[in-house]
């Protein structure tokens, strides 16, 4: 097939999927259980049911793929024709000999090396990828599947702008916290489609609260979206800070909620939690460029919030970062059919359900948070990495979320975070999630190398992705090593060293 232009892949590809839909040939779509994956998936099924094809989407985690056994469970199903969104090309590259010829398709985004974006011809298999090259990256520039997906299906469906939001819901998901690109300056194309759509636009408040109709109090005192250590769950250090700052946040005895405040009202807020995320950094030296930092995310986490025009202010889906940690909590949570129907529209039994959840969830953490924070002996910062003893407290479904938490706060986020706790499932093993902060200049793929060269010296056997896992989500690089209790004392020798020396290198 050789090299082509990314506008005819892209109208290749729709061709191959129009095909199919044209000898009504059923479609199976199978999703990474990322955000990104799941709002492909949506735009893609909604696109091919309204041209009446034949389509289902699953999500499936990339371990069953990459187990043969879980694979051949999937294609006994004998579908037609088979559409992988968002898996990276380590798991694409396993598959390729495994699957039927000519009737596979796999569509990602990832941040490596390559000129040009191209269909290629591999062993009768169809890679359709959408890469960046170095300097993309180093601009901050954000591409996702989705939008991937968009381009593709805009090929012969005139009405999926009306979904164009998505793409931005996609887009923060990778972004994470990185909040000093405005997210107009990231793709200026969908926030310019959006918004002539009346689709969505900016308002008052901050990005990480999720709902903007709460009162700035409660706003500040519920914020785990950019933790803050010593204000976020202290409501009395909020009132009391507040009034120090002069600025008018009550209003006839009531206090006003965020998107009541004047702009003046937000500069003084901006420097309040300046100082508040500085005072919290007692471990690391404040630089003017660190200082700098801190407050161009401040600034864009005002500017960058963006409302859903058709929700609800009162809804946990009226705002663009918000919608997307709604997904993210659909996943940690494997209800993955709930944020399939909130990404299709849904909003009945769908928000309710998460809306009930993600209370709970924001109850465990801050219970569970307090716990940590106020055991010395289970939490531990230097200049480098923050050390979480989470053992007796941490479920599979909460360390990942609190690690995260630590790794987009704004006290933490310029360290590596290490957790560890048992694994639920096999409690002979400790379980480790290691997590790049928002702000952590380390090579973290040096550092991985590095990790795994440890761990085959300790024993051979954790060359194997059953010990070693690495994805991305919320924005950040994540890591999760399983660790049998009869290593752990060699591990942890090791692994504080790897740590220390990550920032160095």
């Amino acid at each position: 097939m050789g090299e082509v232009d990314i506008k005819d892949s892209q109208r290749l590809a729709a061709q191959t999927i129009l095909d199919s839909v044209r000898k009504k040939k059923d479609i199976f779509i199978i999703s990474n259980e990322t955000v990104d994956g799941i709002i492909g998936s949506t735009i893609l099924l909604q696109s091919i049911s309204d041209i009446i094809g034949n389509a289902c989407v699953r999500c499936i985690n990339p371990k069953t793929l990459l187990n043969k056994d879980g694979l051949k469970e999937v294609l006994e199903e004998r579908h037609y024709y088979y559409i992988f969104l968002d898996f990276e090309n380590k798991v694409l590259s396993s598959l390729e000999t495994l699957l039927p010829d000519n009737r596979c398709l796999f569509i990602n985004s990832e941040t490596i090396v390559e000129v040009n974006n191209r269909i290629i011809e591999k062993n009768n298999s169809n890679f359709l990828k959408n890469s960046k090259s170095d300097k993309d990256i180093d601009n901050q520039d954000v591409t996702t599947t989705s939008k991937c997906v968009y381009d593709i299906v805009n090929e012969f469906d005139r009405n999926i702008n009306l979904k164009i939001y998505l793409l931005l819901v996609a887009q923060v998901s990778k972004q994470g916290v990185k909040n000093d690109v405005d997210l107009f300056d990231l793709d200026k194309e969908i926030v310019t489609i959006a918004s002539d759509l009346h689709l969505i636009q900016r308002q008052k408040g901050f990005t990480f609260v999720n709902k903007q109709n709460k009162s700035i109090v409660n706003a500040l005192e519920s914020n785990t979206s950019y933790f803050i250590r010593g204000l976020t769950w202290n409501r009395d250090k909020i009132i009391e800070g507040l009034k120090e700052t002069k600025v008018k946040f009550v209003q006839e005895n009531r206090i006003k909620s965020t998107n009541e405040l004047d702009d003046d009202d937000y500069g003084i807020i901006l420097d309040y939690l300046q100082k508040c995320i500085e005072d919290s950094r007692t471990k690391n030296r404040i630089t003017g460029k660190t200082s700098k930092t801190i407050k161009s995310n401040l600034i864009q986490s005002w500017r960058n919030n963006y409302h859903l025009t058709f929700e609800e202010i009162s809804s946990i889906c009226s705002g663009i970062y918000s919608f997307s940690r709604v997904l993210e909590s659909c996943i940690y949570a494997k209800k993955i059919g709930t944020a399939f129907s909130l990404a299709l529209g849904d909003r009945e039994e769908s928000l309710a359900e998460i809306s009930e959840f993600m209370k709970k969830e924001d109850e465990t953490i801050k219970e569970t948070g307090l716990r940590i924070l106020s055991e010395k002996w289970r939490f531990y910062e230097d200049l480098t990495v923050v050390f979480v003893n989470g053992e007796g407290v941490f479920d599979n479904i909460v360390a990942p979320m609190f690690a995260i938490m630590l790794g987009k706060s704004g006290s933490y986020s310029d360290r590596m975070t290490c957790l560890r706790y048992i694994d639920m499932e096999n409690e002979e093993v400790y379980k480790y999630i290691i997590v790049k902060g928002a702000s952590c200049d380390i090579n973290f793929i040096e550092f991985t190398e590095n990790l795994k060269q440890m761990l085959e010296k300790i024993d051979p056997t954790y060359s194997g992705s059953l010990f070693l896992n690495h994805y991305f989500r919320a924005g950040l690089d994540i890591l999760e090593i399983l660790v049998p209790m009869k290593d752990l004392e060699v591990f942890l020798a090791k692994i504080k060293g790897l740590l220390n020396n990550a920032r160095k290198s």
